[in-house]
């Protein structure tokens, strides 16, 4: 059964989507997604009308071998032997399809309504992409470990792919990442490079990177680590606590990435740079070459600076992970002692907002509360779930609040502190379970 299959729910009644091979597609027709992983498609974005007879030859070139249309919004194909699905209850194919497999900007919330408790909210959407890049990226991985050379043409597909899922809903992805770090015991290698892959895509885009460093940034992202599938699990598995033998092992990683990466000449020598300076810091601290200040490219330092950020605020390796907030302020201070560059700690800031979601937070009304969301147009005033009352104690029914509105009933709230949540015994992770 197709994934689309898997993904059938709400549509009009009067819409016929319907499934064709590859090879009968014409321009003109209304593309709604494809048989396959969204990363494996060579096109930029679904949801479309195709207007040219490339982006279909594209199409046919790949693997790809059936794809969706809705002929309601381009031209349609011949009945007879095309399997069409009606809009019924249990048989009908979503625009839905469309929010997981789309890079543009202006279709991704198309047939997608984040108000009614049965429709797919752009956390679960931006999930999906999570959990369906972890499974490319394991794919590869697994392919090194038994002797494959990396495909750099399905790399591309893959990175292009993330780009634009990243431009279309940016923000619902970085929020899906500390989300899942709250809920996660442990993080896998796989989990680890898509999160940094993303949030280095959005640090590049604050940066002003253009489309070609966005591409290496994200490339590299996903690349970084690929020497851990070299180093023996045991090492791995104690990554944070080694003996000196050990760790003279384990920072071979970054020499054995590249002999990885030198089997795919294809790939372009910024992401080399990538993986060989990923451990670089500007003060000359890091290895493998103890290089300082410009000898190391912005681009290598955008993932080395999200590296360590995710792995202060995630269980990745076994590590004991830092309330998001406070790694970034650990960071800043990092980049005042100039040990890492201050333009990616200020994008990450503009990303994740003052309060970053998750945050455990006091008011000054005496409660304390979890940040939900950001707040874009009034940092300072997110939206917060108020867990204890102002004597101290846990609500069995939580208050969600929207800092920014004035006039609750108990006056207007504002955030004095950001708190530990580990001195409170709190499990932030099940405050956003649904």
């Amino acid at each position: 059964m197709s994934k689309e299959s898997n993904i059938l729910s709400r549509s009009s009644p009067t819409s016929t989507i319907k499934r064709i091979e590859t090879h009968q597609l014409t321009v003109g027709m209304f593309l709604i997604g494809v048989d396959e992983s969204w990363w494996k498609s060579p096109l930029f974005r679904h949801n479309r009308l195709l207007h040219n007879q490339e982006e279909i030859d594209k199409l046919k070139r790949s693997d790809i071998k059936e794809v969706l249309i809705d002929p309601s919004r381009g031209l349609d194909v011949n009945d007879s032997g095309e399997e069409c699905f009606e809009s019924k209850a249990g048989q009908e194919v979503s625009s839905e399809i469309a929010v997981i497999r789309t890079g543009g900007t202006d279709e991704v919330t198309e047939g997608l309504d984040c108000s009614g408790e049965n429709s797919l909210s752009a956390h679960h959407a931006a999930q999906m992409v999570r959990n369906d890049t972890i499974q490319a990226v394991e794919a590869v991985f697994e392919g090194v470990k038994t002797g494959e050379a990396i495909s750099h043409q399905k790399l591309k597909f893959m990175t292009d792919a993330l780009l634009g899922q990243v431009f279309s809903q940016g923000e619902a992805m970085v929020e899906s990442i500390l989300i899942q770090n709250l809920r996660a015991f442990d993080k896998a290698l796989y989990g680890h490079v898509v999160d940094v892959a993303v949030l280095s895509i959005m640090v590049g885009i604050q940066l002003n990177f253009d489309e070609e460093s966005l591409q290496h940034v994200a490339l590299g992202a996903l690349l970084h680590d690929v020497g851990h599938v070299r180093i023996p699990r045991n090492i791995l598995r104690r990554r944070h606590n080694l003996f000196d033998e050990d760790e003279v092992v384990f920072k071979r990683h970054v020499e054995l990435g590249l002999a990885i990466l030198d089997c795919c000449p294809s790939i372009p020598s910024a992401v080399h740079r990538v993986v060989a300076e990923h451990h670089e810091r500007q003060d000359g601290s890091g290895y493998p070459q103890r290089l300082k200040a410009d000898d190391i490219s912005l681009v290598s330092d955008v993932v080395a600076f999200i590296d360590q950020f995710d792995a202060l605020i995630s269980p990745w390796g076994g590590s004991t992970c830092l309330p998001t907030a406070m790694a970034v302020r650990k960071l800043y201070q990092d980049a005042k002692r100039g040990t890492v560059r201050a333009m990616p700690v200020e994008a990450l800031i503009r990303c994740l907002g003052v309060y970053p979601i998750g945050s455990f937070v006091s008011l000054s009304s005496g409660e304390r509360a979890v940040v939900l969301k950001s707040n874009g147009t009034v940092p300072l005033k997110p939206t917060v779930k108020i867990i204890f009352d102002q004597q101290g104690k846990i609500l069995d029914i939580p208050l969600i609040e929207d800092l920014s509105i004035a006039g609750s009933s108990s006056g207007d709230r504002e955030i004095l502190t950001i708190l530990d949540p580990w001195k409170y015994k709190i499990d932030l992770g099940k405050y956003f379970l649904k």
